[in-house]
């Protein structure tokens, strides 16, 4: 890595949810389970997502949310440098979620800073059984610094 400090930070949300109904509770512990699995720890070789990045809030009434809001953020010296492979591992993410939309906000000390957004296609989760979002619209900001 390259010995000069170089900051970036990532910060966003993630508009889950499923079928609104009284079914809708179950999809925000689907989530709540999937972002929990993720690990402890940052590993530079296998692992930049940790659930510590995230926030998974629940509803206690099934009229309180009407998404549930996952918000996330980080600060990591030379992110620059991993980008490409932080954006492929939050898609990995995605394709495991029940999500309507995402957005990510990326500052890169040494590029500038990047928006980045996802819209479902949200045809899987109405399915019986539902399933996670596996396609999606994408623009944004560049995917690589290399």
């Amino acid at each position: 890595m390259n010995a000069i400090s170089a900051e970036g930070t990532i910060y966003g949300c993630i508009f889950g949810g499923g079928p609104r109904g009284l079914e809708m509770n179950k999809f925000f512990v689907l989530n709540k389970t999937v972002i929990e699995a993720l690990p402890e720890k940052l590993d530079w070789d296998s692992a930049l997502l940790t659930k510590g990045t995230f926030t998974v809030p629940m509803h206690d009434r099934d009229d309180f949310y009407r998404n549930q809001m996952i918000h996330f953020g980080a600060s990591f010296n030379h992110l620059d440098l991993h980008w490409q492979k932080w954006l492929n591992e939050f898609e990995v993410l995605l394709r495991r979620l029940f999500w309507f939309e995402a957005h990510v906000h990326m500052e890169a000390e040494l590029y500038g800073t990047y928006d980045y957004h996802w819209q479902a296609n949200t045809g899987p989760m109405f399915l019986h059984p539902p399933k996670p979002i596996e396609k999606w619209e994408f623009e944004g900001g560049p995917r690589s610094f290399e």
